[in-house]
């Protein structure tokens, strides 16, 4: 029973990387199974990601097999030490088990979960011929433990005020008899109140450390604009994003479109973060409205653009201008 179409490939679990999507969803009558088409721009790599799941989740655990054919990019080393931005393409199959748990106290939200996945993953189309590149990862483990726990957020909130949202997760290959490799990535991602009301500032901060068949990988989010420089192998990365209301204009297009509130974001980018690199690799300024439309009260429309700045030589252009688009109910 195909239904309906989304721009998020998440169920808006999260807007924190939002990508441009599309997908076609599908559930049966009784809503235990769930298929789901579409595709995702990234802007980082200016490429299209192509998605395919089914989600069965009439019994505990849920079981989700899935389809990516991904872009992906890198940075590689010569003999005599400089560095070239290496590019592939590369197919995903993947099959997950997840224990998700949701509590509700008072105004907080608590989220915590299990999930454990095994893949397979296979490299082409890679941009320079590179001698130790591995193009194959064969069933590897994957284990994630998670705990979130945020306040619930009123109308007029952007994010919630208070947030502490952890994940851990490991993957390796004792599959494998002849190569290794490990992954072991941290992230977290905290909310505060902001200066004024509905306010918010965002820390997001994350670790990792890879080996092996992993070493071209990242299971942490990356940079704004990082497609566009070369870059050091990244072992962490730190985001600070503040958002507020700039006003509300209560703007009406006939019976077009209603446009309730334009909001305003400082955000400021930094990977590897040591006492001598303290400095943010990019960093910007965005602006969104937040609109309905043909009279409709639902859903809350929002468009917007952010402008990145490179704080790197490498980078051919140095301003990188990216838009979105979403909704939420």
């Amino acid at each position: 029973n195909f239904h309906s179409l989304s721009i998020s490939g998440t169920n808006f679990e999260s807007f924190d990387n939002y990508k441009p999507s599309l997908y076609w969803l599908s559930n049966d009558l009784l809503n235990t199974t769930q298929l789901k088409i579409g595709a995702t721009y990234d802007p980082d790599l200016a490429k299209i990601n192509y998605i395919a799941e089914i989600l069965y989740q009439k019994y505990y655990p849920k079981l989700a097999v899935r389809y990516e054919n991904l872009a992906q990019a890198s940075t590689a080393a010569s003999s005599n030490g400089q560095r070239y931005a290496v590019a592939w393409r590369e197919h995903v199959v993947s099959a997950e088990l997840q224990l998700p748990f949701s509590i509700y106290r008072r105004n907080s939200i608590y989220s915590y979960g299990l999930n454990l996945a095994t893949s397979y993953t296979k490299r082409y189309q890679l941009s320079l011929p590179l001698r130790d590149f591995n193009d194959e990862i064969a069933f590897p483990l994957s284990y994630q433990l998670y705990f979130n726990k945020n306040a619930m957020q009123s109308a007029m909130d952007l994010l919630p005020k208070w947030g502490q949202n952890l994940s851990i997760t490991y993957r390796h290959l004792p599959l494998e008899r002849q190569l290794d490799g490990q992954i072991l990535s941290l992230r977290s991602n905290f909310y505060f109140p902001g200066i004024a009301k509905n306010h918010a500032l965002q820390a997001r901060l994350s670790f990792q450390h890879s080996e092996g068949r992993y070493e071209q990988s990242y299971d942490i989010p990356m940079v704004a604009g990082w497609g566009h420089f070369l870059s050091p192998k990244v072992n962490n990365t730190l985001l600070l994003n503040y958002r507020l209301p700039l006003f509300y204009p209560d703007w009406s297009m006939g019976s077009i479109a209603y446009i309730k509130r334009f909001q305003g974001m400082l955000f400021s980018d930094h990977q590897n973060i040591s006492a001598k690199q303290l400095a943010p690799k990019s960093f910007g300024l965005g602006l969104s409205a937040d609109f309905n439309v043909f009279r409709y009260y639902y859903p809350d429309f929002n468009i917007g653009t952010k402008l990145i700045y490179l704080n790197d030589s490498s980078a051919g252009q140095k301003i990188i201008p990216t838009f979105s688009f979403s909704y939420s109910y």
